[in-house]
């Protein structure tokens, strides 16, 4: 499942915030989370 979300994120961010793949033509946000203890992204 990592794998698969790298490239999805990876696509996103190429294609300047459009979705690709089973996503093409969807609204996509791509949020990011910091780790409380570890301040691990």
């Amino acid at each position: 499942m990592t794998e698969w979300n790298g490239t999805i994120n990876a696509e996103f961010r190429a294609d300047n915030g459009r979705g690709g793949g089973p996503f093409a033509g969807a609204n996509l946000g791509l949020s990011t989370t910091t780790g409380a203890s570890s301040g691990a992204r």
